[in-house]
């Protein structure tokens, strides 16, 4: 899940960057690097794997013009 935050504290899910079709499949210790409007991922992948930790191949993701998944949090004044 992709998650944002104005201070730190509180924290809100801005959309689901990948997700697995089976319950032993996971992405875990991702890399992020922002490339102008997007975000490229770099995860380890469980997909063919024992368990959902024995990870088996790195994918990648690209999240095109992130920053619009979020929500407008400041009130008009």
């Amino acid at each position: 899940m992709l998650m944002y935050s104005m201070d730190a504290l509180n924290w809100f899910q801005a959309g689901c960057i990948a997700m697995a079709p089976r319950l032993r499949q996971s992405f875990m210790y991702a890399s992020l690097l922002i490339d102008g409007e997007d975000l490229l991922v770099l995860s380890r992948t469980s997909r063919e794997g024992r368990d959902q930790h024995d990870a088996d191949l790195c994918t990648f993701h690209r999240v095109r013009d992130f920053r619009r998944l979020a929500l407008d949090l400041y009130p008009e004044m």
